[in-house]
């Protein structure tokens, strides 16, 4: 049964009937000694009422912006109504029931106790035949449910975004189709390319048909038309484009597209460096490789032959984890609420620090909205829910970063240091090269007899080190040799992560601000407190919050640790960023040498650094003065 509704607006009267779409219709014009001018319209197309308010000025000698302007009243007020009514007829967003067939005790097996982010990277790597890669893949997870959280309070947008460089055949697709296996499909959007207009043309009946959606595209080449769109949409959330196109009569006219976020996107590419202000605005991860990698890859391969595995339904946990991530879409916010000047990225040398810091940000919030039935969520000033993140929710992004994000601070891989290892050794061990013979470089050959890496590794990357980073200088014959005053401290590993705050510092920060301890049980300054005894209705340190849910004690360890064998009988990943309460082992004291590519890290001659002396000699006498026995 069909309804007529009437609007009158300025000199408009809007002739609505709930047929087919509702924002088509009928408009006339209401001006006196003047035929009335009736077209059809569609309000939610710009297009299509600047077109409207142009020809009726024409043929009614109205004004042309009034009209306009009346016409855009009107579309808001017909969007009010619906919205309205859509509120009234349905239940409360988080709490509808999209998959029917999944019951409450499915949803909560997966979200409803601690290591939500581990049982969700185990489920996609069984289900898509993925080996290994638990820190990627809890990198990409992370990146993509970050487009459900909600922008910050100056609208931008709080999720992370990511580069994943990796080799031809690597496997970079192969993690995002395994994360985008378990999501919603209304959740993310992927393709292989697009034109730079085509984002817009999609957005142009609705610029909102983007928002919380996580963006991710096959090749880097997919992207190359579309930077201009991505750059401000990652950043702030929305992009606007002025464009021409051709109206009804075949005249130019002026458009107004838009793009609204939030969304988040993964750009997989076998490139070292993408455009540089896109690429500044996200994390770069590297998918390293690693001895036996092949043989563990075409072993899976393999199994997809088996019976067994040919035979497996995994629909089922699909739509359980579908629906599970759709029942926390309820509460987008998250907050933070630890107040500590040294929170923050302290690094003046990396330029981009900010937008680093915002991404690992990302990452800990996302976590936060995943485990959100197993922390605090308060009511704000504003009247709006938001999940309250711990210290460990941090300390999942801080262990994640470690792991593979390296080259968000000092974009090398290890191929490069290797390569740039064994060039500066051939440099020194060869000295009389240069003294003699006026020759300071050497052969693809030359050094990959020194370091392994194949003569193409070396010939694919030689540009990178020689035009981009200038590490490297190439002779007119194609050998390799090290720039001018080139010293490896600038390309070793150590003090990467410097200016970030450690977990422990972090839990630390936490404690002293939350839970002063007991004068009469003094703390353990820099290590998380223990496992509190249960206590109802704590808030943030307690039992339960205001939600009813279980809220996490700080310092509480994991339910297991995050080093556990792969369903599909992969045992352990060395890329695997480890527990959560115990992410970085060389914490305060324990300081020691960071691996390198080609051994330990040693002094300049090539023999380990001494460790020095923990005291000092008048510390050793004043022990001695204090305890004569020893």
């Amino acid at each position: 049964m069909s309804e007529t509704k009437y609007y009158e607006v300025g000199p408009l009267r809007f002739t609505f009937v709930s047929q087919g779409d509702p924002f088509a219709g009928r408009l006339r014009t209401m001006v006196a000694d003047l035929e009335p001018f009736a077209a059809d319209v569609k309000l939610a197309s710009a297009t299509s009422r600047s077109r409207y308010a142009r020809d009726a000025a024409e043929l009614c000698r109205m004004d042309q912006r009034e009209l306009k302007r009346a016409l855009n009243a009107l579309c808001t007020r017909r969007e009010e109504e619906l919205e309205a009514a859509s509120q009234a007829e349905q239940e409360p967003a988080g709490e509808q029931e999209e998959h029917p067939d999944v019951g409450q005790e499915e949803i909560d097996a997966l979200v409803g106790h601690r290591g939500v982010l581990r049982r969700f990277v185990s489920d996609a790597a069984e289900i898509h035949g993925v080996v290994g890669e638990k820190a990627p893949l809890k990198l990409i997870t992370l990146n993509a449910l970050g487009a459900q959280l909600a922008p910050l309070p100056n609208g931008k947008p709080m999720g992370a975004n990511v580069v994943l460089i990796a080799g031809w055949g690597r496997g970079k697709n192969h993690l995002a189709d395994a994360v985008a296996t378990l999501l919603p499909e209304d959740f993310f959007l992927a393709f292989e390319s697009a034109s730079a207009m085509a984002l817009y043309y999609m957005a142009e009946e609705d610029p909102r048909v983007l928002a919380f959606h996580w963006v991710y595209l096959n090749e880097a080449e997919a992207m190359d038309q579309l930077v201009e769109m991505l750059r401000p949409l990652v950043s702030s959330g929305k992009a606007t484009r002025l464009t021409v196109n051709k109206d009804s009569g075949g005249r130019n006219t002026a458009q107004t597209l838009d793009v609204e976020g939030p969304v988040t996107t993964t750009i997989p590419t076998v490139r070292n460096k993408l455009d540089a202000q896109l690429q500044s605005r996200m994390l770069t991860a590297e998918l390293e490789d690693y001895e036996g990698r092949v043989a563990r890859h075409s072993r899976k391969v393999s199994e997809l032959l088996l019976p067994d595995f040919a035979t497996e339904d995994y629909s089922p946990r699909i739509r359980a984890w579908r629906a599970a991530l759709g029942n926390l879409t309820g509460v987008r916010r998250v907050v933070f609420p630890l107040t500590h000047e040294q929170f923050r990225f302290d690094r003046d040398d990396v330029s981009h620090g900010a937008r680093l810091w915002a991404n690992i940000l990302g990452l800990m919030c996302a976590n936060a909205w995943l485990e959100q039935r197993n922390r605090e969520i308060i009511e704000l000033p504003n009247g709006e829910k938001a999940i309250v993140a711990i210290p460990r929710d941090y300390a999942v992004a801080y262990g994640i970063f470690k792991a593979t994000c390296e080259r968000s601070v000092v974009n090398l891989s290890d191929t490069h240091r290797r390569i740039l290892d064994a060039v500066y050794q051939l440099h020194q061990e060869y000295e009389y090269r240069r003294n003699f013979f006026r020759d300071n470089s050497w052969s693809q050959r030359e050094i990959e007899r020194r370091t392994g890496v194949a003569q193409s590794t070396i010939s694919a990357q030689k540009s990178y080190l020689v035009k981009s980073v200038k590490l490297l200088v190439e002779d007119y014959d194609g050998k390799l040799g090290l720039a001018k005053d080139a010293d490896p401290s600038w390309w070793r590993k150590e003090g990467v992560l410097d200016g970030l705050p450690k977990p422990k510092q972090v839990w630390a920060w936490w404690r002293a601000q939350h839970d002063p301890p007991d004068p009469g049980t003094p703390g353990r300054p820099g290590h998380p407190p223990e496992d509190p005894p249960d206590r109802p209705g704590s808030g943030v340190n307690g039992d339960r919050g205001s939600s009813g849910h279980r809220s996490e004690a700080p310092g509480q360890p994991s339910e297991e640790p995050e080093h556990q064998p792969d369903r599909g009988g992969d045992r352990g990943d060395p890329h695997d960023p480890g527990q959560e309460n115990a992410l970085d082992k060389r914490e305060n004291n324990q300081e020691e040498a960071l691996t390198g590519v080609t051994g330990g890290f040693e002094s300049r001659e090539g023999y380990p650094a001494r460790k020095p002396n923990p005291r000092t000699m008048s510390e050793i006498e004043t022990t001695m003065k204090e305890n004569p026995a020893r």
